[in-house]
């Protein structure tokens, strides 16, 4: 078995693969060269741009693909810096050749291909976060979806700008402002490249049904910007906003106004936002309207450099530390790291092969999850395979609660 990234004449039978695997149908009859010509031709999104970034495990006769996943790189952020992450898909083999160990050798070239150019970042949306635990990877981004009686959203007389519908484009470069304003604040957000608007572009609301509204200040300044479909139960009328960005508080109150104004046309309101922002501080009725929030673990992390990591993160104060990391896949990861910081930035780092005067010790999940900020320091007992060996009060200047959301598919 190789595994190696596919050639170009080999795309369309890693499509073919993933329809196969998860048993749905693919329909063309284009020949090979055809079909990628028709992706590269009229993209849809960033897998199409990055088509051939696909790993794939070839079988002893050199020709035959046996499985295969996809690792495309996308620019996220980072403690308010831009690295690379590899966003990580379609993994998938052919029953025939399951059990051979063919998604982990997959796994493995494409963790240390991607290290070798540079990636920080690996980031998947689990069918089984058990499953992808065995590969380094930790849930990470956590969301909360709010589902409300729309006569549940409140008006606000501050908020009285106007509402620009995007139809073909035409408000492109405004929700690009407010995105860009937006994502900045949240670790693994995308700074999204012209491949992440596309299906902004070619938004058209009367064919599509997916409605995108700008929000402009009475100035004229765009500062919010929702999507969202209507999705009809036997019951009720749902309006599902698939996506909300502002730049400022009254861009969010401005949104809600517009939200609540189509209170003839639905029955409920079902909306994603960060775990971080107080939602619930803006609703004046919760008990005469129908008002549930849950919990939405939204994908799984993992590190592929700690070094570079460790350099780009921000930290309380200044301080020193020694954290042990093991890896299964990286070697690179293997080491014990004597990081010291000053005002925020790590300064110095020395990398070494023991674990001698370690003052914490854990697996390449355990880290990915905790320098993302995904939990708090309080919460290291409950985490069985990390082990403390000293108290050290920069345990909670390196590993604090962060801003995290993920907003992208792929």
């Amino acid at each position: 078995m190789n595994i190696r990234k596919i050639t170009h004449s080999e795309y369309k039978r890693t499509c073919e693969i993933f329809a196969l695997s998860f048993e749905f149908a693919q329909d063309s009859d284009l020949s090979p060269e055809d079909f990628l010509q028709e992706t590269l031709a009229h993209p849809k999104n960033r897998n199409d741009v990055y088509y051939n970034h696909r790993w794939a495990a070839i079988d002893d006769d050199g020709t035959t693909i046996m499985g295969f996943l996809k690792a495309i790189p996308a620019p996220i952020y980072f403690d308010q810096q831009v690295v690379t992450t590899s966003c990580i898909g379609d993994v998938c083999s052919l029953p025939q050749f399951r059990k051979r160990g063919v998604i982990r050798a997959c796994f493995k070239k494409s963790f240390q291909d991607t290290y070798d150019e540079g990636y920080l970042f690996s980031y998947l949306y689990p069918f089984s976060t058990k499953f992808y635990r065995q590969f380094g990877y930790e849930q990470c981004c956590e969301s909360t979806v709010w589902t409300l009686d729309i006569r549940s959203l409140p008006y606000f007389d501050t908020a009285q700008g106007t509402v620009y519908l995007n139809e073909h484009g035409s408000c492109l470069n405004d929700i690009k402002k407010i995105y860009d304003t937006f994502a900045q604040d949240y670790n693994l957000m995308f700074q999204r490249e012209d491949c992440d608007w596309l299906a902004v572009k070619k938004n058209n609301p009367v064919k599509d049904k997916e409605y995108i509204y700008v929000y402009h200040d009475t100035h004229g300044t765009p500062i919010g910007t929702l999507t969202f479909t209507k999705n009809k139960t036997h019951d009720k009328t749902i309006m599902d906003v698939h996506s909300l960005y502002f730049t400022c508080l009254e861009g969010l109150k401005g949104l809600i106004n517009h939200m609540r104004s189509y209170a003839s046309h639905y029955d409920t309101v079902r909306l994603t936002l960060p775990k971080d922002l107080c939602f619930e501080a803006l609703l004046p009725e919760t008990s005469l309207y129908s008002v549930q929030r849950t919990c939405n673990f939204n994908g799984m992390v993992r590190v592929l450099n700690v070094l570079e990591v460790l350099k780009c993160a921000k930290y309380k104060g200044s301080g020193e530390i020694s954290l042990t990391i093991h890896d299964n896949d990286l070697d690179a990861n293997n080491r014990t790291f004597h990081l010291s910081f000053t005002e925020g930035k790590a300064t110095h780092i020395d990398v070494v092969d023991t674990t001698i005067n370690s003052d914490i010790e854990m697996n390449i999940s355990d880290f990915s999850k905790l320098i993302c900020g995904a939990f708090h320091p309080d919460h290291l007992p409950y985490m069985d395979t990390v082990i403390i060996h000293n108290e050290t009060p920069a345990l909670h200047q390196v590993f604090y609660p962060k801003k995290n959301f993920i907003r992208d598919y792929f």
